[in-house]
């Protein structure tokens, strides 16, 4: 009547003994679900990165745990394991740089309270076989990369997302130390939160979205180098740019087309220029805000930069804005 019993020691997998879940079992309208084994119930949603280790204490190195988790999960041959890879909330701490292969979902619990403290470090994107930029073809780049709710705390340390396509950055927030008035000696030498270079058309940074992110206390906040002729299509959308010498800078060659759309942002207290091409056509800034920029620490009755500069007039396009 009893049945057996079992004695436990510190060998059994407890998880693995609860082989009886099935789905609302105690509700009578559901009659159909099945027995499953409970730690095949929990493997199907979600990994968190503290599975492989790390610690967000803030002064753990985590950038070999966090490098491990990638690996097992988005580097794997195995599709079944390609979870979305959870970071809860805590500072987790870099000291070497970051490889972020293809494919890779990763999704803070809350934007501010999941920091990723790259500082001096980068963070850049790999295949999912481990190819590195200076390999990239044009038919292994990395490519799908979904990176969301969560900050990226840096000093000098950049998100390098050259070759990388297919993307989205959704609500994440690049915070550095830059302060209103500090000297930027040149854009070309300057780091910024996230830069990417386009070299060749094959490899070239396309088709990535900025979705509801935020750029604090950055000199740059995005800066794109091209150096060859061809189309890219960069989406920037529900953004908010906040303190920094120049939001978003392009360095490109003549009559390249930047199929860029920068919509519905808000530019606050950017020192120069809160848009800068050097060259290029097809820009479109629409329905966004620009408060105190281009004024460096003046007031905005006072200006001493061009709040958007294009230096080729053909086809650059600003609409629906709103300017101090």
């Amino acid at each position: 009547y009893v049945g057996n019993t079992k004695v436990l020691t510190e060998h059994d997998n407890i998880i693995e003994l609860a082989s009886s879940y099935r789905f609302a079992s105690t509700d009578p309208s559901i009659t159909e679900s099945v027995n499953r084994s409970l730690g095949g119930k929990i493997d199907e949603i979600e990994v968190s990165v503290v599975d492989f280790g790390a610690v967000g204490d803030g002064s753990t190195d985590c950038t070999s745990a966090f490098e491990t988790a990638l690996t097992q999960l988005f580097r794997n041959s195995n599709n079944n394991f390609k979870k979305v890879l959870v970071v809860p909330n805590g500072t987790y701490l870099f000291l070497s740089d970051l490889d972020i292969p293809s494919n890779a979902i990763i999704r803070g619990e809350t934007k501010e309270n999941t920091v990723l403290e790259i500082g001096t470090n980068n963070i850049q994107f790999t295949t999912s076989d481990g190819l590195s930029r200076l390999d990239f073809t044009s038919s292994n780049r990395p490519a799908n990369v979904d990176i969301s709710n969560l900050t990226i705390s840096r000093t000098t340390g950049q998100t390098d997302i050259s070759g990388l396509a297919n993307s989205e950055f959704r609500r994440v927030k690049f915070i550095g130390e830059y302060e209103l008035g500090n000297v930027v000696d040149t854009f070309v030498n300057e780091p910024a939160a996230v830069v990417w270079e386009n070299a060749n058309d094959g490899t070239k940074v396309n088709h990535v979205k900025f979705k509801e992110c935020e750029f604090e206390q950055n000199s740059i906040s995005l800066k794109c180098t091209q150096t060859a002729k061809f189309i890219t299509e960069i989406r920037i959308e529900d953004c908010i740019f906040f303190v920094g010498d120049t939001a978003i800078y392009i360095a490109g060659v003549i009559d390249q087309e930047n199929k860029w759309q920068i919509s519905h942002c808000q530019f606050n207290e950017i020192g120069r220029s809160s848009f800068r091409a050097t060259n290029g056509t097809g820009t479109l800034i629409q329905s966004s805000d620009f408060k105190n920029c281009g004024n460096e620490t003046n007031t905005a009755s006072n200006p001493a930069h061009p709040i958007v500069f294009f230096n080729q007039s053909s086809d650059n396009l600003v609409i629906d804005c709103t300017s101090d």
